[in-house]
């Protein structure tokens, strides 16, 4: 035994892997995931949602798969061999390719890629020892931006259909980053974490530019709303508005025990979500201009870049209520 142990050295077995930083997650086979039940037995929170305006389309997170509704509620499809629970769904500017952030909290996270006329997996971008909350296209669809549980945002080059080159990790969160938004120019990016903080990334040259430290929990949301604007949410009840150069506040928008939960925008106003109420804000004066008292707790949101009249709303209770610029609004289950 000791001649054995002289042979490890001081320093024991050497490690004979690419990279001490890769996660256990990342080095094992691609995973099939099972399929879902053909009918869901209880309803099931909506956890992830997005309006596809060109194909008049909702898609939704389900159960290991992803679901493909009218807007009127009908189910068109069914995308399967996906995470347990989707958090995040995105879809290139150009091409028919859907990208899904999605896993099982503590176990598995991952980032797909589909191709939606065939609905079948093009490829599997990373994948996480947690879940990964959020990913998305540039503006151009050139590259691809992954919200790492780790605390990094990790942009990758979209280099053909289903092929993705990590070009960049961008660095300075302390914990699991929550969302993303990418600026119009495609250059500058903006992340949310857990660590109470939001920032702004130089992607090209893969630094950050700004920070906001305001909040006092968890950020869950946020968006620029102006050339130079972010507007952040999170689970402390606030949403503000602070500057991208310096991260200086600007104005606060909501101020309350609510969390706030999702926040989008549409020309002149923005769209946030609390815990059970939908309210759109002018974010110039902080002036509501509508209100929506919701039934269910507010999980995530989507709208239709084209127009403010197709906004959604998925909800805890498994329903998507879908709201119109008139005040009205219908809902439906999103199981099967």
């Amino acid at each position: 035994m000791a001649a054995a142990d002289e042979g490890l050295g001081e320093q024991g077995i050497v490690f004979d892997g690419s990279s001490v930083e890769i996660s256990l997650a990342e080095l094992l086979p691609v995973t099939k995931h099972p399929k879902p039940p053909q009918h869901y037995p209880a309803k099931l929170p909506v956890s992830a949602m997005l309006v596809d305006a060109e194909r008049d389309a909702i898609l939704t997170g389900g159960y290991h798969e992803i679901l493909i509704w009218s807007l009127e509620g009908k189910l068109l499809h069914r995308i399967e061999n996906q995470g347990q629970r989707t958090y995040a769904l995105d879809i290139h500017p150009d091409k028919p390719l859907l990208i899904a952030a999605s896993g099982t909290p503590g176990e598995l996270g991952e980032v797909r890629l589909f191709d939606l006329q065939s609905r079948k997996m093009l490829a599997v971008v990373t994948k996480a020892d947690e879940a990964i909350m959020d990913a998305q296209f540039s503006p151009d669809g050139s590259k691809l931006a992954v919200a790492m549980p780790s605390g990094a945002t990790r942009v990758y080059a979209h280099v053909g259909a289903g092929g993705f080159r990590l070009e960049t990790e961008l660095l300075g969160h302390s914990s699991q980053v929550t969302a993303l938004d990418w600026h119009v120019d495609g250059n500058r990016l903006a992340t949310a974490s857990r660590d109470h903080s939001a920032k702004v990334f130089n992607v090209a040259e893969g630094r950050s530019v700004a920070t906001f430290t305001g909040h006092s929990a968890c950020v869950n949301d946020l968006c620029f709303v102006t050339q130079n604007w972010v507007t952040s949410v999170g689970s402390d009840g606030l949403a503000v508005t602070w500057n991208s150069d310096n991260g200086r506040k600007h104005k606060d928008l909501v101020t309350g025990k609510q969390a706030m939960l999702g926040c989008e925008v549409l020309e002149n106003k923005v769209l946030l979500v609390g815990d059970a109420v939908v309210q759109w804000m002018e974010f110039g004066n902080a002036e509501m201009k509508q209100r929506w008292p919701m039934t269910g707790r507010c999980t995530t949101c989507s709208s239709s870049k084209e127009s403010t009249k197709t906004v959604v709303i998925g909800t805890q209770n498994g329903k998507v209520h879908i709201l119109t610029s008139d005040g009205q609004s219908r809902f439906f289950s999103a199981a099967p």
